[in-house]
C-alpha cells in the first residue's frame, strides 16, 4: 500500500506552484567555484593544464567528488506559511570538452525543503528528525549501513519546546544490475532535545513499518517481473547523545541502535582540551558492535607558537592488524595574505609496507578573494587520496569561490 505521505507531498507541490503564481516573496543566492592549474606529473613526465577536481574546494556541491568548477543558484520562495528552495546547479569537472574547448556542464534542478508551517505543525518535506547518527566522532563516515533513511514527506508537531513528534514516510529505491525495487516505509519518530548550563542532550527514536514489499525486477531472460515479500519486520532506530562545552574542555558522545529483526549499534566519543597555545583532541568510534574489526581511535595534538605559526602531530589507530593505522605531522602558517600548510605522513603505518605521502600548499590571496597557489602532492598509494589526479604532482594555479 502506498502511504498517504506521498500523496501529501504531491498536494504540497501543487500548492507550491499555486503560491508562486500568487503574492510570493523570493530571495536568490549564488555560489560558484573555479580552480585551474598548470602541473607536472613527475612520475609520468606529463604536463597538465586542467580544472583541479578536489571536492574540498567546491562550494557548489559538497557531495560531488569530481567537480572543479560550477555555478549554483538558490531561489528561496515564501508564500504565507509555505516555503521552499529551488536550486539550479551547473557543474563541470573538465573531463569532456566541446569543439570550442568549453566543458560540457550539466544542469541539475532540484526542489527541496517545501514545507508549510502553521503554529506547532510543519508538513511537507520535513526531512529526517534524527540527529544522533552523525553526532560524535567519525559516525558520519558510513562504514556500516545507514542508521536512518531519508524522509520523503511527513507531518512534524512541536508538543512543547524541545519535544517533537513526526509522522513520516520514506521511499526506498534499490537499483542494482539485475533488479529494481521500490517500496515505501511509513512510521513515527519522536525526539527530545534540551540543555542545562554547559550540557546539551538529545534522546530520540523512530519506527518504520513496511507493508508487503511489492517490487519489480528483470529475470534472466530480461523480462520484467513482479514479486512480493511478506511479513517484513519493522525498522527501528534509537539514539542518545550528550555534549559538554567548557572553557578549556569539551566532550561529546552518542550511542545508537538500529535495524530490522537483527539489530546493530554504533557509538562514539570525542574530547578536546584547549590549553592556551596547546590543543589536544581524541575521538573513538565503533562503527558496529557486531563487528570486532572496525574501531577507530584518532589522536591529534597541536601547538601554536604565535598567531602566525602552528605545528601538529596525529596518530590514527585501528584494531585491524597490519593495516589502517596512520601517523602524520602538520605545519600551518598564516600571515596577511599568505597562507601555507604541509602534512607529511605514513598511511598503513602498522603494515609491512607503509604508504608515504606529502600534501603541501602555499597561497596568496588578492583583495578580490582570488587565490594564487602552488602545491606539491606525493602519494605512494593512490588510495591514500584518490581525489587527486596524480600521485606525484607539482602545480601552480588560480582559484576563486564565493
Amino acid at each position: 500500500m502506498k502511504p498517504l505521505f506521498a500523496l501529501s507531498l504531491l498536494a504540497t507541490a501543487i500548492a507550491a506552484s499555486q503560491a508562486v503564481a500568487a503574492d510570493s516573496e523570493t530571495s536568490i543566492t549564488f555560489n560558484g567555484v573555479m580552480d585551474v592549474y598548470v602541473g607536472q606529473d613527475l612520475d609520468n613526465d606529463t604536463t597538465i593544464v586542467s580544472i583541479f577536481d578536489d571536492s574540498d574546494d567546491d562550494d557548489t556541491d559538497e557531495d560531488d567528488e569530481t567537480s572543479g568548477s560550477g555555478l549554483e543558484m538558490n531561489v528561496t520562495v515564501i508564500n504565507g506559511p509555505l516555503s521552499g528552495v529551488v536550486t539550479l546547479a551547473v557543474e563541470d569537472n573538465g573531463d569532456d570538452t566541446d569543439e570550442d574547448g568549453s566543458g560540457d556542464g550539466e544542469l541539475e534542478i532540484t526542489i527541496d525543503d517545501v514545507v508549510v508551517t502553521q503554529d506547532q505543525f510543519v508538513f511537507g518535506q520535513v526531512g529526517e528528525l534524527m540527529l544522533t547518527d552523525e553526532y560524535a566522532g567519525d559516525m558520519e563516515d558510513d562504514q556500516t549501513i545507514d542508521g536512518v533513511f531519508d524522509i520523503l514527506a511527513g507531518i512534524k508537531l512541536t508538543v512543547v519546546d524541545g519535544l517533537y513528534v513526526q509522522f513520516q514516510g520514506t521511499q526506498v529505491d534499490d537499483d542494482g544490475d539485475e533488479d529494481t525495487k521500490t517500496y515505501y516505509d511509513y512510521g513515527f519518530a519522536a525526539q527530545y532535545v534540551g540543555e542545562n548550563d554547559r550540557w546539551s542532550y538529545v534522546l530520540e527514536a523512530e519506527i518504520l513499518n513496511t507493508d508487503d514489499q511489492s517490487y519489480s525486477y528483470y529475470d534472466d531472460n530480461g523480462d520484467l517481473q513482479t514479486a512480493t515479500v511478506e511479513d517484513v519486520e519493522p525498522y527501528t532506530y534509537g539514539g542518545v547523545g550528550v555534549t559538554y562545552s567548557g572553557d578549556i574542555f569539551s566532550l561529546s558522545s552518542a550511542f545508537t541502535n538500529f535495524g530490522y529483526d537483527s539489530k546493530d549499534s554504533e557509538y562514539a566519543l570525542e574530547t578536546s582540551i584547549d590549553l592556551n597555545k596547546t590543543l589536544l583532541a581524541f575521538t573513538w568510534t565503533d562503527y558496529s558492535i557486531n563487528s570486532s574489526n572496525d574501531e577507530l581511535l584518532e589522536n591529534y595534538a597541536q601547538y601554536s607558537f604565535n598567531d602566525v605559526f602552528a605545528m601538529g602531530v596525529g596518530y590514527d589507530w585501528t584494531v585491524q592488524s597490519n593495516a589502517g593505522d596512520a601517523f602524520y605531522g602538520a605545519l600551518i602558517y598564516q600571515e596577511g595574505a599568505i597562507t601555507a600548510s604541509a602534512e607529511v605522513g605514513l598511511a598503513n603505518y602498522d603494515a609491512d609496507e607503509q604508504d608515504f605521502y606529502i600534501d603541501s600548499e602555499i597561497a596568496y590571496g588578492f583583495e578580490s578573494d582570488v587565490e594564487l597557489y602552488g602545491k606539491y602532492d606525493y602519494y605512494d598509494d593512490a588510495e591514500v587520496d584518490d581525489d587527486d589526479e596524480s600521485e606525484n604532482l607539482i602545480a601552480i594555479g588560480l582559484r576563486y569561490s564565493f
